[in-house]
């Protein structure tokens, strides 16, 4: 091959060399970027085998603890259930006894008696009622928690509830050489409206704490202090009351959680005071249903002062619901069926249905009572709950069922029960109770009662 030729091919294949070597590193670049990539999808599809592996155990764990958070919910519905129980029960042991003493205190309370006796039947009554008061704060709570708590005006004597409030506890202060004061405002009505009872029910939760944190020592002193202010045009009147002790004394980090249920100010309170937890939870719930608001300034060693401020309004007089010369209305002509298996409750309502000129029959459980009431027509049937043989809701359901069938017309029924839980008295109304009252049975309560459905 000639020389020229020759330097053209060597030219030649130099040229195809260098775009070989060019295609050579461009399929290097390529291959590297593809390996990286690769990688890069691996590296990917690991995690997301990671994450996925994850998932699935959460998965699982949550599973087993949606599983724990059922039996646990299924156990406090038990334990609430089982609460429920208990309380229902414990009420209606206590009531009915409870009954029977407030019932006759009131009835001896109306006959003629020397100074002496008078005065020692009025202490045995207003400890009767303290006693109640006790067992309504366990009873109070549950219906706060069921927002069945309802307020009833009023017009009542403040003075003469105050004072009676205060001589209450007077005994109690001088065993333990406390001074009782009540500071009143001279311009107190002689009559104001409220809820008589729940304000009886505050001040008594309030003066019992302070009677009960301080300590029995000459020189302390415990007052209740009264302040009015009368209704203007662009207000109504105000009621407001300080209980001031000096006794032990709140913790400043212990004053937020007093209000709350079952919480009480140290575990040393409690083993060395006792108490259920409940009183200030139920006065705080009760002062706001009544329109105030409960607040406490407090040092230790120094004392607490508990106050409040409630609307009211004046009147003229107070009527007061105490039972004490209550005049009792009179039914002549009419006729009851009472059905209570309790003979001493038995004799208690005989004696007052019989001063109110109204004839009452009795039965002992809610099959007799459908035995009578088949042979005889009644005014008003006073329908015990808890019997034997028949309870009050089987006997009250079988009536209204024979009242359809004969298309004849309702007759009042009057539940009288111990069991007070809020859950109880939706079973009442659901059985075809016109009304129902709690024992103890308060007798301005039940003549209300009596007139209302008669």
């Amino acid at each position: 091959m000639p020389e020229k030729e020759l330097e053209e091919e060597i030219k030649r294949l130099r040229l195809e060399n260098q775009a070989l070597q060019k295609t050579k590193i461009a399929l290097m670049n390529r291959v590297e970027r593809s390996v990286d990539s690769s990688a890069g999808s691996f590296s990917l599809l690991e995690r997301n085998i990671h994450l996925q592996d994850e998932v699935t155990e959460r998965t699982r764990k949550l599973a087993e603890q949606n599983e724990e958070m059922k039996v646990l919910a299924d156990r406090a519905q038990q334990a609430s259930q089982a609460k429920g129980a208990f309380l229902a029960n414990m009420s209606h042991e206590i009531r009915s006894p409870i009954n029977a003493v407030i019932g006759y205190i009131d009835l001896l309370r109306d006959m003629d008696q020397d100074g002496q006796t008078e005065e020692y039947l009025e202490i045995i009554h207003q400890s009767s009622r303290l006693l109640l008061s006790i067992i309504n704060d366990i009873l109070d709570y549950s219906k706060i928690e069921a927002n069945k708590i309802k307020i009833h005006t009023t017009p009542f004597d403040p003075r003469r509830v105050l004072s009676a409030l205060v001589e209450m506890f007077q005994v109690e202060c001088q065993r333990k050489e406390i001074e009782l004061l009540m500071k009143l405002p001279s311009n107190l009505p002689a009559g104001i409206e409220t809820d008589q009872l729940r304000l009886s029910q505050i001040l008594t939760n309030l003066l019992s704490n302070a009677v009960k944190f301080t300590d029995s020592r000459a020189q302390k002193r415990i007052t209740l202090d009264v302040a009015f202010a009368p209704s203007t045009e662009k207000a109504k009147g105000a009621l407001s009351f300080s209980v001031i002790d000096e006794g032990i004394g709140i913790p400043e980090n212990a004053l937020e959680k007093i209000f709350q249920a079952f919480s009480q100010a140290s575990s040393s309170t409690n083993s060395e005071y006792g108490g259920t937890g409940l009183g200030l939870t139920i006065t705080s719930r009760l002062v706001s249903l009544l329109g105030g608001d409960l607040k406490v300034s407090s040092q230790v060693g120094q004392g607490s002062c508990f106050s409040f401020t409630i609307p009211v309004r004046s009147s003229e007089s107070g009527t007061g619901t105490e039972d004490k010369g209550l005049q009792l209305p009179t039914f002549s002509g009419k006729r009851g069926l009472l059905v209570e298996d309790n003979p001493i409750n038995q004799g208690l309502m005989k004696a007052l249905f019989k001063k109110m000129d109204f004839s009452l029959d009795i039965s002992s459980n809610g099959k007799e009572a459908l035995e009578v009431f088949d042979h005889q027509t009644y005014d008003i049937i006073l329908m015990d709950e808890n019997m034997p043989v028949m309870n009050g809701i089987e006997a009250t359901l079988n009536i209204r069922k024979r009242e359809r069938e004969r298309k004849l017309s309702p007759t009042p029924i009057l539940g009288i029960t111990a069991n007070a839980m809020p859950v109880e008295e939706d079973r009442f109304r659901e059985s075809g109770m016109n009304d129902h009252i709690a024992k103890p049975v308060i007798r301005s309560e039940l003549i209300s009662a009596l007139l209302k459905l008669l």
